[in-house]
């Protein structure tokens, strides 16, 4: 391979590397509830307070509400049975840093977590 060759696939591994990743938080979901105004929180034990997670009335970042009412369901689910969740999210802040409540990013989704 030449030198020329070598620097590319170099500078391609490392952006690879440092390119942002999704970032998956692994717990349980200890609480969750809906306001008035259709806001879906959860205080899930990966992090010691309440995050949005969507809102069943109108889209709220990038999450329609379809898909909010069925992740109500599911996180309603994970709480009774105290199963495992995972909480994606496209942001690369630590799970414990998350912005609470409504300043929370968006989740790219919400899993039903068997190790």
């Amino acid at each position: 391979m030449s030198p020329a060759r070598y620097v590319v696939s170099a500078l391609l591994l490392l952006t690879f590397a440092t390119a942002p990743h999704a970032n998956q938080c692994y717990g349980t979901i200890d609480a969750l509830y809906v306001d008035s105004a259709g806001n879906v929180l959860i205080d899930p034990s990966f992090r010691n307070g309440w995050l949005q997670i969507c809102n069943a009335i109108s889209p709220w970042n990038g999450i329609d509400p379809v898909t909010c009412k069925t992740w109500i369901a599911l996180a309603t689910t994970l709480r009774v049975t105290r199963e495992q969740a995972v909480v994606s999210y496209s942001a690369t802040i630590a799970c414990d840093a998350l912005p609470a409540y409504g300043a929370a990013p968006g989740p790219a989704y919400v899993m039903y977590y068997v190790p």
